[in-house]
């Protein structure tokens, strides 16, 4: 498992920009395998670490 914080490196912020822009206007479309809400993080998280799951995985609060 794999993540992100990007909290501490500077000059992100264009580039982030950029990547939203792209999957705004359908150009850029990420693989999403798995969306769940945050209240099954230890289901998806077990998934996740067992291989049942390839690709990106998104938790929703409030879902």
């Amino acid at each position: 498992m794999t993540s992100f914080f990007l909290g501490a490196h500077a000059g992100l912020s264009e580039d982030l920009t950029w990547l939203a822009a792209r999957v705004t206007d359908n150009t850029l479309t990420p693989h999403i395998a798995r969306r769940d809400s945050w209240q099954d993080a230890g289901t998806t998280i077990r998934a996740l670490n067992e291989g049942r799951v390839r690709g990106k995985v998104v938790l929703d609060i409030g879902r």
